[in-house]
């Protein structure tokens, strides 16, 4: 199962300049959210959504449950003895992929934590997909202990 995530308008810059950008010579994305995704693989996408509520890029996961390693990828300004409590998945920078396509309509604009999804049209690679589905956390789950 795949997790959309939403960039906040006051990070976007440091976010295309560190973790969505493979040029930097970063090899590994961190992204801290409030709780740890159950039902997330090694595989599955991580999708980026902006302030206007576009789907602008992906990357694949590699630790869907890790914590924030680091200063140099957790928010800047933040109590380190905190940020190490922090849930994060880590993500594959070279794996970036950028997008243009709205969120699913039923997501209201400038959410916050992290939604489940799924590629609209299954057949589709991640590259050209158009539109993402929203899933359910039960259902997400379901489908994360029967291995699809």
């Amino acid at each position: 199962m795949d997790i959309l995530v939403h960039i906040p308008h006051e990070r976007e810059d440091y976010v295309w300049g560190t973790k969505l950008n493979p040029k930097r010579g970063f090899n590994r994305g961190y992204w801290t959210l409030p709780h740890a995704p159950l039902a997330v693989r090694h595989g599955d996408r991580i999708w980026f959504s902006d302030l206007d509520g576009d789907v602008v890029a992906s990357a694949e996961i590699l630790t869907p449950r890790g914590w924030c390693p680091d200063d140099a990828t957790c928010p800047p300004g933040e109590d380190p003895v905190e940020r190490e409590k922090k849930p994060a998945v880590c993500f594959d920078i070279m794996t970036v992929i950028a997008h243009a396509f709205p969120v699913p309509h039923a997501l209201p604009v400038g959410f916050r934590g992290f939604r489940y999804v799924r590629r609209a049209n299954l057949s589709v690679p991640p590259k050209r997909t158009k539109a993402l589905e929203l899933v359910g956390a039960k259902k997400a789950r379901k489908a994360f202990l029967q291995g699809r």
